[in-house]
């Protein structure tokens, strides 16, 4: 029976699985340490800390956007990925030498990740038909081996950083991405279009010369701009915010351009995810950005008389997403074999629930501090397991959607705007970060930063839930948008 599942899936799931595994225990090393080492090693301030990682993280899925139309337009996706894999491993040496170089470290390994992930989805995109009913199942393996590298990055970026340094820890990322790389120069034949469309023009890698090196061009000299960026939070926040409302008309423009009735329809309900999503993904930023000194300040680490690195508390989501996502990724595949499925909203609306209980149980386990003001590691592993739970309604399914949403021509532009979503989100993330930003004395004192961090947590929980109760009523217009075919379109 396990046998005869596996041969469901086309041979290239595999060895993207291996792909972004390796490529995401690099990022996952920079994403768990960058404020510990903001604070620890460049001895910045908390909220210079917060605004460095939240304007990296939102800088890293906001240029999914300009990576995607670049990979489509100038350079194929095959150039595209083999490009940003040198400039990620250009990026990561950088990190642990200057000030100056460590800023232009992260825009390089910024652009870097811009240009590979619509690269890298859009490439597992093309080995399924449109519309194939195992298409979900498939982004989810290819989403496990992305967790499977950031699980093993956060077990070993703790001990690592702490008793060896973290330039030892930014060199295992660095040597990781070149495994990424050298894993798709072996295994870039399996990676070939079902058809040839507008889309897979690029792939099909029938781009002139010229194109490629003005390409180029664009990313070197966009490179700078990051630099200055996230030396520059509130710029950043204005030019992503600039690029949400621009990227929102531009999907409105493609919903009227659309002569297809079914086209519009599916354009619509991928504008409406998109912007619902927005909450989620600010949420989920909050887990690189304040989290990582909540952690540390604020919650009893200690397990078995052991004193847990704080950065190790961060592998319970990949490792829950390893054990999670099997499982889901079956029972979608039984359920699709049976006839019987959910349409998008209707997962997407169980994932920001999840999310929300996640939040508010912090709220709780804060209320339950002890007599130093600590809270208690297990709360913390709740939370994650229920955030957790909810990334598996949203991330992967949300991925999928792209491919069977978007206009084939616009696809590669479509899954730069998922990304981008992430990173209009991080300007919210950056908003609800100063809720709780101390003084230095006061940084230390769990008893009295914890109502701040009660406070957060709830309005968390709360702008959350209010976001599921939206979408739970709004998902009867959906299924009528589609003319009750909605179920048979976004599994």
């Amino acid at each position: 029976m396990f046998k005869k599942m596996l041969q469901r899936y086309p041979d290239g799931i595999f060895s993207m699985l291996f792909i972004q595994m390796f490529s995401l225990v690099s990022f996952a090393m920079l994403f768990s340490l960058l404020t510990l080492y903001a604070v620890h090693v460049l001895h910045l301030s908390d909220q210079k800390a917060y605004d460095i990682s939240a304007t990296f993280n939102a800088q890293t899925f906001a240029m999914a956007v300009l990576g995607g139309y670049i990979g489509n337009r100038f350079l194929g996706y095959r150039i595209a990925f083999i490009f940003s894999g040198i400039l990620a491993i250009i990026g990561l040496a950088l990190l642990s030498t200057n000030l100056s170089a460590f800023y232009y470290g992260l825009a390089i390994y910024t652009m870097a990740q811009g240009i590979m992930v619509p690269a890298m989805f859009v490439l597992l995109g093309m080995l399924y038909e449109d519309d194939h009913p195992d298409r979900d199942s498939g982004f989810i393996i290819s989403y496990i081996g992305m967790n499977i590298g950031s699980f093993i990055a956060t077990m070993v970026a703790g001990p690592i950083s702490e008793r060896y340094g973290y330039w030892l820890a930014f060199l295992i990322g660095l040597i990781f991405a070149v495994l990424a790389l050298v894993n798709y120069l072996i295994f870039q034949y399996q990676f070939k279009p079902k058809k040839i469309t507008a889309l897979t023009r690029a792939h099909a890698d029938k781009i002139h010369f010229k194109d490629k090196c003005l390409g180029i061009l664009i990313v070197l000299v966009t490179i700078p701009a990051l630099a200055y960026l996230i030396q520059m939070p509130q710029w950043n926040n204005f030019v992503l915010g600039f690029l949400g409302a621009f990227c929102l008309l531009l999907m409105m423009a493609i919903v009227l351009r659309q002569k297809d009735p079914l086209a519009k329809k599916r354009m619509t309900i991928f504008i409406f995810l998109n912007v619902a999503s927005l909450m989620f993904w600010a949420l989920y930023l909050l887990m690189p950005t304040v989290m990582p000194l909540f952690t540390e300040r604020n919650v009893n680490r200690e397990i078995l008389q052991h004193m847990v690195p704080t950065a190790t508390f961060f592998a319970s989501n990949p490792l829950l997403i390893m054990f999670l996502g099997p499982l889901f990724s079956m029972i979608w595949l039984r359920l699709s074999k049976q006839g019987k499925t959910f349409s998008a909203a209707s997962k997407f609306s169980l994932g920001f629930v999840l999310m929300a209980v996640g939040y508010l149980a912090l709220a709780l386990g804060v209320a339950r501090h002890n007599a130093l003001g600590l809270m208690a590691w297990q709360w913390l592993i709740l939370s994650y397991f229920l955030q957790t739970s909810g990334e598996l309604f949203v991330a992967p399914i949300g991925l999928a959607m792209v491919g069977t949403l978007a206009p084939r021509e616009f696809e590669g532009l479509m899954m730069g705007i998922w990304q981008l979503s992430t990173g209009v989100a991080g300007v919210l993330t950056n908003a609800l970060s100063k809720l709780v930003n101390f003084d230095d004395k006061t940084a230390l004192l769990p008893k009295l930063t914890m109502p701040a961090y009660q406070h957060l947590f709830i309005l968390c929980g709360s702008l959350m839930l209010g976001v599921a109760l939206i979408t739970l009523c709004l998902l009867p217009y959906l299924n009528k948008l589609n003319k009750g075919s909605y179920e048979s379109i976004l599994k």
